[in-house]
């Protein structure tokens, strides 16, 4: 979505792109489960600038997926493991595969390590080759793998994926939902819709 078409009481229009040319649509109403700040810069009238001076303090931490391909069955039973250690670059291990055998092949598994950060900094900005050369020795020491075993180690990023509750952080997001809620057919859901550091069954009961 790149426009956001209001009208005082509800969302008028989406436009985007679709092949090559603009599109607009009339919604009877608009989920939104991307940062709010984002849904407030589309908007068409502006909002006003109160609210996104407001949205403009709200920060996130950013999130790097390792993916860690190894050449054995499963490393574990347990499909989660917590590291609060600083000496560990990653805080948590997930072995989807004890989710579900159907995720990863019978003669394989793969470690997914959750890597917090900040925006645009040297993690975040890290090459896959330099991201492994940081976990590969961390869970070796972890017990979780060893080096013979590695296949492949890859990554996916998100810039915004933690709220940050700093100071001042309540009275800036409720400047901006007070404005929001306003509009009727709008409905805010999910971590970042609503900047709430909630997870994927809570968004669903949303």
């Amino acid at each position: 979505v790149d426009v956001v078409r209001w009208r005082p009481g509800r969302v008028d229009a989406l436009g985007y792109a679709h092949e090559g040319r603009a599109v607009e649509m009339r919604p009877d109403h608009v989920v939104w489960t991307a940062p709010i700040a984002d849904l407030v810069r589309r908007l068409d009238p502006p909002a006003p600038p109160d609210v996104r001076q407001a949205l403009e303090r709200l920060r996130y931490r950013a999130l790097v997926l390792a993916y860690v391909v190894l050449a054995v069955p499963r490393v574990g039973s347990a499909d989660t493991y917590y590291f609060p250690e600083r000496r560990f670059p990653f805080n948590r291990v997930t072995e989807q595969k004890n989710f579900s055998p159907a995720l990863v092949p019978p003669d394989r598994t793969v470690l997914c390590l959750d890597i917090t950060c900040d925006p645009g900094d040297a993690v975040h900005r890290a090459s896959d080759e330099a991201i492994a050369r940081l976990v590969l020795p961390a869970l070796e020491e972890a017990g979780l793998a060893r080096p013979e075993w590695v296949v492949e180690v890859f990554t996916r990023r998100f810039a915004q994926a933690y709220p940050r509750y700093e100071i001042g952080y309540r009275e800036a997001l409720q400047t901006a939902m007070d404005w929001l809620a306003g509009l009727e057919n709008l409905w805010l859901i999910g971590r970042q819709g609503r900047f709430l550091h909630n997870n994927t069954h809570h968004a669903l009961l949303m």
